[in-house]
């Protein structure tokens, strides 16, 4: 299989080659067993060797609609490959000990990982969890067993038996079994009440998890579907202790994982801090003492901690702002700026049970009025492309969609008929709503704003409602009283079904409380396709089908920039925010 490499150490412009997304997430699924390779031997503190220099990135070009994106391929492992050690890609050798520090911008939201879709409790407690499976920190383009050593799958597809790790203990020195797979899997897609489960989308085509013994575990789907790797591997799938859970009923007061690190400290909104776990099952690893996160909430704080070397690595989502990036290149060659395409995305969330938001030619106006063009220059200075619902990644291509309402250059054509369909839906002279918004973050204020000032074109008076990030999760996630939300999120992985599971399923997380048997029917039939063409295909009707019906708008897919100082060694960007660096084991620092 051909690697599709997307540049990600640079600002500079890109070139993006053809859509290859389907056909690799189709192979991922493909009949064999992963195979997770061994840790490296540990090797012997040495002095270091000279300190590698950072890669100058060249100026960036702000890129307004570029085409999509490609990925590198997800892999799966065969299982005829024997575990071999995975190189160290740095010209020095790793170092043991040492205090690395990043800085985090949001207090974590809940400590319970199953009950959060936020990358804000999925970067400090994945160094802590392990999953079944996971991206390779150090290959990004591979999924290899994480807590599964191995794993095979039945000749259709529809069987996974994985085979765990032996001797893993829980960080209170209990065993880890099957049964806490078992245990986690089932909580996931059959929460207890007054549980919330914003994750079960991404594998609600499970149909029974078994045990076989101490250390198999079989999961059935419904049907076979080929990128579930990659959904379990995305970061939120993660595996708790059920001897915990069975006794407190969730663990919103203990972090007791079986990762790399153990749990040391954490003062809300202030530090999370985790130490090295010495029983941890990948020998070797980690090389880090301590992960010192002081939580920074201000963009330019957070930046002068950055410049300054108070800290060694931002955060890979919202680490450094288009231009803080551009000022880190330009002055500070010791840092390297690196990016991710596979990034933010921006949605106007109504909600689809209270008036106007019922009615949908009421939608169809807004989304006819938003300019993307416009938004992708004032949100996120340039950096961004046009998409619909699958961020790039299938479905219409740019092309297309600058043919289609609302996505069409000059705009006179689309707010005169968003007008027209406000007068007859009853509000000729527009009407007022209100919109949350997440704060503090410069591009949610950004995105709110600009929201604000294209719908009053059509004479709809927006007041907008800052909230503090607890408060805003807990609207979109438990409470959903509001009419609107300015709702940024990121891609999670390269599926790009993701953006409709997590956001749009029923059952899952649904801020907008859409319903549609149709909608329902569509996603269904695209999970079961057997080809990635057939996909496709069903991921353009549904594209269709979503800008008529209109339950969401997506008006501007950016890009993510973050920097790490040269100190960093072995750090490796990710596909997505949530697939792979934040797991923290290979990382090492140079003196």
């Amino acid at each position: 299989m051909t690697e599709r490499v997307v540049h990600r150490t640079s600002l500079g412009r890109r070139r993006w080659s053809g859509r290859a997304v389907l056909s690799l997430v189709l192979a991922l699924g493909v009949a064999l067993a992963g195979c997770a390779p061994a840790a490296p031997a540990p090797a012997s503190p040495a002095a270091p060797v000279a300190r590698a220099t950072a890669p100058a990135a060249p100026a960036p070009t702000a890129a307004v609609g570029v085409p999509r994106p490609t990925v590198i391929v997800p892999t799966p492992a065969p299982a005829t490959q024997p575990p071999t050690p995975t190189p160290v890609r740095t010209a020095d050798q790793p170092r043991y000990g040492g205090t690395l520090r990043r800085v985090f911008r949001d207090p974590i939201p809940t400590l319970d990982i199953h009950q959060i879709g936020e990358q804000a409790a999925l970067r400090p407690l994945a160094m802590v969890y392990n999953g079944l499976v996971r991206f390779d920190p150090e290959h990004v383009n591979t999924i290899q067993g994480d807590l599964a050593e191995r794993w095979e799958t039945s000749a259709d597809g529809s069987v996974y038996t994985f085979y765990l790790q032996k001797g893993v203990q829980w960080h209170d020195g209990a065993p880890f079994t099957a049964e806490d797979v078992r245990y986690s899997i089932e909580r996931i897609l059959h929460p207890p009440k007054g549980i919330v489960s914003p994750n079960k989308s991404g594998i609600d085509m499970i149909d029974s998890v078994s045990v076989v013994d101490a250390t198999t575990v079989r999961v059935k789907l419904q049907f076979p579907y080929a990128p579930f790797l990659t959904n379990l591997a995305s970061g939120y799938i993660l595996v708790l202790p059920k001897h915990i859970l069975e006794k407190k009923g969730d663990m919103t007061q203990d972090v007791v994982g079986t990762g790399a690190f153990k749990f040391k400290k954490y003062e809300p909104g202030v530090l999370w801090e985790v130490v090295k776990n010495e029983k941890y099952f990948r020998k070797g690893r980690p090389y880090i003492d301590v992960w010192y996160n002081p939580i920074i909430r201000d963009d330019a704080t957070r930046f002068a901690a950055v410049r300054t070397h108070q800290v060694d690595i931002t955060n890979n989502a919202n680490g450094l702002t288009p231009p803080q990036a551009e000022i880190t290149r330009k002055t500070l060659p010791n840092i390297t700026v690196f990016q991710i395409d596979m990034g933010p995305f921006f949605l106007f969330v109504m909600n689809t049970k209270r008036k106007p938001w019922n009615d949908v030619r009421v939608r169809q106006a807004v989304n006819l009025t938003i300019d993307r063009q416009a938004a992708i220059k004032a949100i996120e200075d340039g950096y961004g492309r046009v998409s619909a619902f699958f961020g790039g990644l299938a479905g219409l291509t740019e092309k297309e969609l600058l043919t289609q309402p609302g996505f069409r250059q000059p705009k006179d054509q689309d707010i005169a008929q968003a007008k027209k369909l406000l007068a007859e839906a009853g509000y000729p002279n527009g009407f007022e709503t209100s919109s949350v918004f997440r704060q503090p973050g410069t591009v949610y204020t950004r995105g709110a704003e600009f929201l604000a000032e294209q719908l009053s074109k059509i004479g709809i008076k927006v007041k907008l409602l800052p909230k503090d990030s607890t408060e805003y999760i807990e609207i979109y996630t438990r409470t959903l009283d509001f009419e609107t939300i300015s709702f940024r999120s990121a891609v999670t992985n390269p599926n790009p079904e993701g953006a409709l599971t997590y956001i749009l399923a029923r059952g899952s997380r649904n801020p907008s409380q859409y319903e549609d048997p149709e909608f329902d029917r569509l996603l269904l039939v695209s999970r079961q396709a057997k080809t990635d063409e057939e996909r496709n295909k069903i991921y353009r009707d549904i594209d269709l089908y979503l800008l008529k019906t209109v339950p969401q708008i997506p008006y501007v897919y950016g890009v993510y920039f973050g920097g790490y100082w040269n100190n960093v060694k072995n750090f490796h960007p990710p596909l997505t925010t949530t697939s792979g660096e934040f797991y923290g084991e290979v990382v090492w620092l140079a003196p």
